[in-house]
């Protein structure tokens, strides 16, 4: 793919990549079960403890999923990164392709 000119900031994908993995641990570390739990027993022996009691499950599924698809955002912003300068160097390193100059 000689000739094209690729521009990127790999410390800022870096950044990037490291910011979220942070918000994804962040996400992943929420659990709302003592809040669930404590709905429930205030609201024992009504429709809406019950529902309180039943709610942390599904949403403690929702965020794992939205952590896990934060974390591949990451990993893919850090496989960039190693491409990226791995792009670099090859095209630092070899001789440029000048076959489609005319004389």
């Amino acid at each position: 793919m000689r000739g094209i000119v690729v521009q990127v900031d790999t410390a800022v994908l870096e950044i990037l990549a490291i910011t979220l993995s942070v918000q994804s641990g962040a996400i992943a570390a929420i659990d709302p079960s003592g809040d669930a739990s404590a709905a429930a027993s205030a609201m024992k022996d009504t429709a809406t403890g019950t529902a309180a009691a039943a709610l942390a499950a599904p949403i403690l599924a929702g965020y794992a999923q939205v952590s896990h698809a934060i974390e591949h955002m990451s990993s893919a912003c850090s496989a960039g990164v190693t491409d990226y300068q791995a792009m670099d160097t090859e095209n630092s390193t070899s001789p440029p392709d000048r076959s489609d100059l005319r004389r």
